[in-house]
């Protein structure tokens, strides 16, 4: 195993030398269960087959994702994962992420705007199938969403999967990029 884990396997690895630790702590068993999920889901062929995989790794880890930062290294993985998966799986995953029942005792903020912007996207994502994606459609999503891009990880996680799905429409200018500027104007 490297240290600090890289892989799913090193997750896996690291959690269960854990779960000998003394004191004994909950966390490591709830953190080898997520990395084992994790690891059989990444080793599939068929990644993002079901949304249905992925949301108990979510419910799983959300609560615990700031208990320690190889937990935290593990939710980040996740995270960053869901940009590969299509609209509509990511779609029922974030709105998991984004509910405050999930979320343990570190509820993050903007929760129904997180909602609302789904909903947007998923307006856009059924618009995509039968005409063109413009700049002007990605502004006006950006003008929606700056505010809240780097109010939490799991916002930062989001914005950059808006931007591979917009990436697939617009070729220039970058949707996280724009995000980010847009948000350092407003800031400055």
């Amino acid at each position: 195993m490297s240290f600090p884990p890289q892989t799913p396997q090193d997750y896996c690895d690291y959690f269960e030398g854990m779960l000998k630790a003394i004191p004994p702590d909950p966390k490591w068993e709830i953190g080898f269960r997520a990395a084992q999920s994790w690891r059989d889901y990444c080793e599939k062929d068929s990644r993002c087959a079901s949304s249905q995989v992925i949301i108990p790794i979510v419910k799983t880890l959300m609560p615990v994702r700031y208990s320690g930062h190889l937990l935290f290294g593990l939710w980040q993985q996740v995270l960053g994962g869901l940009a590969k998966c299509s609209f509509r799986e990511q779609k029922e995953i974030w709105l998991e992420v984004f509910s405050p029942v999930n979320q343990g005792q570190e509820i993050i903020t903007f929760n129904e705007e997180a909602h609302q912007l789904l909903r947007r996207w998923s307006e856009l994502d059924e618009l995509a199938s039968s005409s063109l994606i413009t700049e002007t459609t990605m502004m006006d999503l950006v003008d929606e969403m700056y505010v809240y891009a780097v109010s939490s990880h799991e916002w930062f996680a989001l914005t950059l999967a808006i931007d591979k799905w917009f990436k697939n429409h617009v070729d220039e200018p970058s949707f996280f990029d724009t995000v980010c500027i847009r948000f350092n104007k407003k800031s400055n």
